[in-house]
C-alpha cells in the first residue's frame, strides 16, 4: 500500500523531473515537522502574535529559504541548499523567530506577548 502510493505521487508530481521530485520531498518532509512543532506550540500556546510585518518577514524567508533549497549545482550548492532549507525550517516551525528577529529592528515595539 505504502509503495503504491509512492509511486503515484512520484508518477503525479514529477513526470520525470528530479528537481519535481525532490521539491514533493522537501514539502513532505517540512509539513511533517511543522505539524509536529505546531502541534506543541498549540498544546502550550508558546506562540507570540505576529503583525502584518512580522508575518511577512516569516513568509518571505521561507519563500527564499525553499527556494534556495531547490537550487541544483555542483558542491558548493549543497550548502546553499542546506542552509536555505534549514532556515525555512526554522521559520516554518517556529514562528516566534519572526517575532524575534524583528524585534531586534524594532526594540521599542510592544508587542503582545504569548497567546492565552
Amino acid at each position: 500500500m505504502v509503495q503504491s502510493l509512492y509511486s503515484l505521487r512520484r508518477f503525479a508530481v514529477s513526470d520525470g523531473d528530479p528537481s519535481m521530485e525532490y521539491a514533493s520531498g522537501l514539502v513532505e518532509y517540512a509539513l511533517g515537522i511543522w505539524f509536529a512543532a505546531w502541534a506543541f506550540r498549540k498544546r502550550y500556546e508558546v506562540d507570540y502574535r505576529l503583525d502584518r510585518g512580522m508575518q511577512i518577514l516569516r513568509w518571505s524567508v521561507i519563500g527564499v529559504g525553499f527556494a534556495m533549497a531547490q537550487i541544483a549545482g555542483g558542491t558548493a550548492a549543497k550548502w546553499v541548499r542546506l542552509c536555505g532549507a534549514f532556515i525555512a525550517l526554522a521559520f516554518l516551525c517556529w514562528p516566534n523567530l519572526a517575532y524575534h528577529v524583528t524585534r531586534l529592528f524594532r526594540p521599542e515595539d510592544s508587542a503582545s506577548g504569548p497567546t492565552g
